[in-house]
């Protein structure tokens, strides 16, 4: 078994307060010293910053802890960039995005998977292909991704990926490190700190950890609004951020409703459906969801 504690491993992008900031995210087993190069020229890299780092110390969990993160701010439209994580002088990649357009007259494309991880994996090597088109501008994670409940091993490395969280990381890094992944909390995270969630991923308009009372947010791209919601303010065992979303959702709505010309799509997406036929909430007449956005 191979373990290299300072190997850049789950790298993935995100995308920030603006169409024009690109977060790129990744995680190595120890704290080491890293930066992130960028650049058009993929031979070239012109721009180095210096990442953030949190500590992710789930008591459930025994993978990779140390999370880093990199804004960059002000990319140029329908831009290719080119860029590669270092740690501890490792580095992975090269690794390329490319920027959306700025005119609201485009018609961008999306995936769209959820409950994704474990028995779904197989689904993975579909979704990679699909990104290699260059036709999407970005994945959105409707809820769940791997709990981090049973160990993975590959046969030769246990660099990036010894438990089920990781494994999961690792392989949507082919997809990930390509396109933006846009991901709201589901229920299958290990208790109501959602510990992995707010660590992992880094979401528009949000600081970083992701907040408990912050697990929402919204972006536009091309004429679309999107809107990323918690279903999960209404199963936990309080009811501390239901108003706090609402609040927010009221004013996100309020405000996107001032420039529908420019934005005439709205679409919004969360992890439970407010109707459905399976027997869960959304199968009964006092749906919590529903409820809850009445």
């Amino acid at each position: 078994m191979i373990s290299v504690p300072c190997h850049p491993c789950h790298v993935h992008l995100s995308y920030g307060d603006s169409p024009s900031d690109i977060t790129v995210m990744w995680a190595t087993e120890q704290n080491c010293n890293s930066t992130l190069s960028y650049g058009t020229d993929p031979w070239n890299y012109h721009n180095t910053i210096d990442a953030d780092m949190t500590h992710f110390d789930h008591p459930t969990s025994n993978g990779l802890t140390c999370i880093y993160r990199v804004p960059l701010k002000n990319l140029q439209p329908n831009t290719t960039y080119f860029y590669r994580p270092t740690s501890g002088g490792i580095s992975s990649g090269p690794h390329f995005f490319k920027t959306p357009e700025q005119a609201t007259s485009i018609t961008p494309e999306f995936l769209i998977c959820g409950n994704h991880g474990g028995d779904e994996e197989d689904s993975i090597p579909y979704i990679d292909t699909e990104v290699l088109s260059g036709q999407y501008d970005a994945v959105l994670h409707v809820g769940n991704f791997a709990p981090d409940q049973k160990n993975k091993t590959d046969q030769n490395t246990t660099m990036c990926y010894p438990r089920s969280g990781d494994f999961y990381m690792s392989m949507m890094s082919n997809m990930a490190a390509r396109i933006p992944h846009m991901a709201t909390p589901g229920n299958h995270v290990t208790g109501d700190l959602f510990s992995q969630y707010r660590h992992w991923f880094s979401m528009p308009g949000t600081s970083w950890p992701i907040p408990l009372d912050r697990m929402w947010y919204s972006f536009d791209i091309g004429p679309v609004h999107f809107i990323s919601y918690s279903t999960e303010v209404y199963f936990l065992d309080n009811e501390l951020y239901i108003q706090a979303q609402n609040n927010w959702l009221i004013q996100d709505l309020t405000s996107i409703n001032l420039n529908r010309t420019a934005h005439p799509w709205i679409v919004a997406f969360g992890h439970r459906p407010m109707y459905c036929s399976s027997g869960d909430d959304c199968a009964t007449s006092d749906s919590k969801v529903r409820k809850g956005y009445v």
